[in-house]
């Protein structure tokens, strides 16, 4: 059995549609779905190009390939409703959890070390925002009354340095605790007043919800290993 290397590689695959056919109908040059395909670059749910890929799957008019992974996925879709079908592939097609086996026998496999482990590398600040969005958009897929953990010890610019990351960070945990998802924090102390006021600022409306619960942790201390942890 072909492991593959992404959930666009998989698709393709099992749709047969080639790299060229791909490029040329979203209209981007064919290396760019070649490192899509490979993973070695993240096709991101922010992506300006995924609702095309999106549509350009669905255009196979629901496919029966497309239909038994979407089903195996565990999606209950109106195959009929086309925005709810596009919507779910996209989020099918950026999920970073590993394929369960469909009845005609695929899978993936993403990792290259291992056949059950699954990881993503994410690198800088960059790479944090890309972390927690990733990580949201999986909870928004998850039935209601989810527990969300926070702790966060590391220097906050990640965060609040990109102003639009901010409002698009904002706006995934009010959508989560629309779906009465639950979120605790463990706050870490040691903040600049600079960095606290923007941190109230921006978390005050969302507290103001009750959905979210709040711990401090206070020690001050120099410890070689910042970190900040998504649950």
């Amino acid at each position: 059995m072909r492991a593959y290397n992404s959930r666009l590689d998989f698709l393709m695959d099992a749709m047969g549609i080639t790299g060229r056919q791909m490029a040329a109908a979203i209209h981007v040059d064919a290396s760019l779905i070649s490192k899509w395909r490979n993973n070695h670059r993240l096709l991101s749910y922010r992506s300006i190009h995924l609702l095309k890929i999106a549509e350009y799957f669905a255009a196979y008019d629901c496919s029966p390939p497309l239909r038994e992974i979407l089903k195996a996925y565990g999606f209950e879709i109106n195959w009929d409703n086309q925005e709810e079908l596009l919507d779910w592939l996209c989020r099918w097609l950026t999920d970073p959890k590993p394929l369960p086996v469909t009845a005609s026998g695929h899978s993936i496999n993403h990792s290259r070390y291992s056949n059950d482990a699954s990881y993503t590398v994410y690198m800088g600040n960059d790479g944090r925002r890309e972390a927690v969005l990733q990580f949201l958009d999986y909870i928004l897929t998850l039935p209601q009354g989810q527990q969300l953990c926070l702790m966060s010890q590391e220097d906050m610019a990640w965060l609040i340095e990109d102003r639009d990351f901010l409002a698009v960070w904002q706006d995934r945990l009010i959508q989560l605790l629309k779906k009465r998802h639950k979120i605790k924090i463990i706050h870490w102390v040691d903040r600049s007043v600079n960095s606290l006021n923007s941190i109230i600022r921006h978390w005050l409306p969302l507290y103001l919800t009750g959905g979210i619960q709040s711990w401090f942790f206070p020690k001050y201390s120099d410890s070689p290993f910042q970190a900040t942890l998504f649950i």
